[in-house]
Parts: C-alpha cells; sequence; structure tokens
C-alpha cells in the first residue's frame, strides 16, 4: 500500500493535481470526499492498471508541469526547522 501511496503521489505532477486516490482508498471512506476520475493508471509494480481518483475539495487546479508555489511561514520567513545561513 506504500509503494502504491507513493507511485500515485509521483502521478500528481504529470496530471496537475495535488492528491490521488485509488479506487480501493475511495471505497473505504466514511466521509462524503468531492473527487474526479481520473481514469486506469498502469503503475510499475502492478501488473494491473489502478482506477485512480483526483481529490478536488479545497484543492486549486495547477497545470501539468506547473512550479508549486513557495511554502513560506506564516510571518514571511522562511519555513519552521529552516536555518539560514549565519544562524
Amino acid at each position: 500500500a506504500v509503494n502504491l501511496a507513493s507511485r500515485l503521489e509521483s502521478l500528481n505532477k504529470d496530471h496537475g493535481t495535488r492528491i490521488l486516490i485509488s479506487e480501493a482508498t475511495r471505497s473505504q471512506l466514511t466521509t462524503p470526499v468531492p473527487t474526479r476520475l481520473i481514469g486506469d493508471v498502469k503503475v510499475k509494480g502492478k501488473s494491473q492498471a489502478v482506477v485512480v481518483y483526483e481529490v478536488t475539495a479545497g484543492a486549486p487546479r495547477r497545470e501539468a508541469g506547473a512550479a508549486r508555489p513557495a511554502q513560506h511561514a506564516p510571518d514571511g520567513g522562511r519555513p519552521a526547522g529552516v536555518e539560514g545561513a549565519g544562524t
């Protein structure tokens, strides 16, 4: 399962998505979550294609290959745990 999650995570860049889940994960959700069918996707390590969905709740779409926005700390400084030169 961890290997499949890793494969799905790497597919986000190709599809311009932020969160992808398998049909197996979607069928186990206990709370309704808005999703969009991506389709059958062949992933490394699996003999059969996996049905994949994008989780669409609260996730603005990016164009495939678009850069992710920079992650900054709320105070406008460096992210927590990142030290700069001279600190």
